[in-house]
């Protein structure tokens, strides 16, 4: 979003509206428009803090390669069978003991449960350092897929945030 605002626009700019209009599209029709915005958003960085466009740049090219892995074409019809991308499934990872994180990584972790309470965004962000840190630590992921689900992340995108859990082997011990 632009940093200001003026009182006098009436409108919305050609940039604007294409992204408005991909938005409903991804969100309503389920479409895979996320190559088009990020063009879009490549393209016209006015408009934009630069940080938070680069940003959401990033992002939406994550979410492309999701939708691509999910096998969505672009007018958001399933892709013949054949077209699809073949996702190994992930090899089974030896968990590591939640003890074995540092202090300070468990103080976070801590705190990301406590928030999770009352708002699931905030103990995300919170918690997203851990989450690539921390790839074999059970209850990190768990936490990982909890608040992706939480937060209703698009199918393919929970699917990838609860990969890492997936591929850690069962639980022999007790946990935390």
């Amino acid at each position: 979003m632009s940093p200001s605002y003026s009182a006098a626009e009436r409108g919305y700019d050609a940039e604007t509206l294409a992204l408005l209009r991909y938005g409903l599209a991804i969100r309503l029709d389920r479409a895979n428009r996320y190559a088009e915005v990020r063009k879009l958003l490549e393209d016209h960085p006015g408009g934009f803090v630069e940080s938070e466009r680069l940003e959401q740049i990033e992002l939406v090219a994550k979410w492309e390669e999701f939708a691509a892995r999910a096998g969505k074409s672009a007018d958001g019809k399933r892709e013949p069978e054949a077209a699809k991308t073949v996702i190994e499934p992930p090899r089974p990872v030896a968990a590591v003991a939640f003890e074995t994180m540092s202090r300070d990584d468990r103080q976070t972790f801590d705190e990301a449960i406590t928030v999770e309470k009352t708002s699931a965004r905030e103990a995300w962000q919170i918690a997203l350092p851990l989450f690539e840190a921390h790839p074999a630590v059970r209850e990190v992921q768990e936490l990982r897929c909890r608040l992706a689900k939480e937060r209703k992340f698009y199918p393919a995108v929970i699917e990838a945030h609860c990969a890492r859990l997936a591929a850690l082997e069962p639980e022999t011990g007790t946990s935390r």
